[in-house]
């Protein structure tokens, strides 16, 4: 199995790199004052083979790396080698994208597809069945235990990443697995949206051509400064890495707000099961009340109730327990749509 590098591998791999130029050796040159070939060379600065202590140490003394430097070098080494709880699944999760999610101070998401860090086991084993037909059912159950395992991992991190999701409405259309099933990942959706480190923006059919249309992608940002992002897509083909800033800008731009002309400014906190029938972004119209606070008629009696307002473009929410905290803004027929199913009994009360 080809070796794939952590945050931690890439950036020892840039620093011998740098350290090699520095030192006005060639690659060729440099190989052969170390007695390797040049393709072992080649693969260690590329990321195809793992950098073992020796051959770091051999490296080092080459290139004249003296303390404190040498030692620091040496423990990212060590770092970069440290086994995660992705190894428990190799095969499932190649390549490089999950050592880095893991390391990843936020996550961007420009989705087509539901994100698998937010797919219910019942959701994401439809997915796997119908875009990997040729496996069998147990193969099939160890990728979704594997998503699970990766969901907790984010979720039980002390300091969690701050993930950003631009999904298109029409993964909330999509009746992946049936309406149970598609009832269970929307208000699993809805939940995982509370979370103070998640951002969801839907961007609605009506907003036509935008700059993110081309295609499903992530970006991760590190906390690490030293670390520069990296934009992954994943495709039939196998997966793409992109490390250069000026690509990465131009993911980016996927990901820019006013690059989706249908969307609006300002990012939903909450969002609900309802959204594949209108979601609505908050905005500064959504600031003024045109029907005040209130009370819902539907709120169960004691303390625990929501409040409703009527805004000049949506309807919001709020926790009556914390008026200033986050509010859902949703379209008028979505909330009333809600309104309705409650009424028929949809909902347990």
């Amino acid at each position: 199995m080809e070796y794939s590098p952590t945050v931690r591998g890439r950036r020892l791999i840039r620093e011998i790199e740098r350290l090699r130029h520095g030192s006005g050796l060639s690659m060729e040159a440099a190989a052969q004052r170390l007695g390797w070939s040049t393709s072992k060379l080649y693969r260690l600065e590329n990321g195809r083979s793992r950098i073992t202590t020796d051959d770091l140490a051999d490296m080092l003394d080459l290139y004249g790396v003296r303390s404190p430097q040498r030692e620091a070098l040496i423990q990212l080494g060590r770092d970069a080698r440290r086994r995660g709880w992705w190894t428990a699944f190799s095969d499932v999760f190649t390549g490089s994208y999950i050592a880095m999610e893991a390391e990843a101070a936020s996550i961007r998401i420009n989705a087509h597809l539901m994100p698998g860090i937010f797919q219910t086991p019942g959701y994401a084993h439809e997915m796997i069945r119908r875009t990997r037909p040729a496996i069998g059912a147990e193969d099939a159950e160890r990728r979704v235990a594997a998503r699970t395992a990766r969901q907790d991992a984010l979720a039980s991190r002390p300091q969690p990443p701050q993930i950003h999701v631009i999904l298109d409405e029409a993964v909330l259309h999509r009746q992946v697995g049936g309406p149970a099933v598609i009832r269970q990942q929307l208000t699993a959706l809805a939940e995982t949206t509370t979370w103070p480190n998640v951002t969801l923006q839907v961007l609605p059919f009506t907003g036509g051509a935008n700059a993110g249309m081309d295609g499903h992608f992530v970006i991760l940002a590190f906390p690490d400064p030293e670390d520069p992002p990296v934009a992954y897509v994943e495709g039939l083909m196998g997966d793409v890495y992109v490390e250069a800033a000026e690509e990465v800008d131009r993911f980016t731009l996927g990901l820019d707000p006013s690059g989706h002309p249908g969307s609006r400014s300002g990012r939903i906190r909450r969002n609900d099961p309802y959204a594949s029938e209108g979601a609505a972004m908050t905005t500064a119209q959504d600031t003024i009340l045109t029907r005040p606070w209130r009370k819902s008629s539907r709120s169960t009696g004691g303390n625990d109730c929501v409040e409703v307002a009527q805004a000049r473009t949506s309807c919001l929410i709020r926790d009556s327990k914390n008026p200033d905290g986050a509010r859902l803004a949703v379209r008028p027929q979505t909330w009333a749509a809600f309104i309705r199913d409650i009424k028929h009994g949809a909902y347990r009360m």
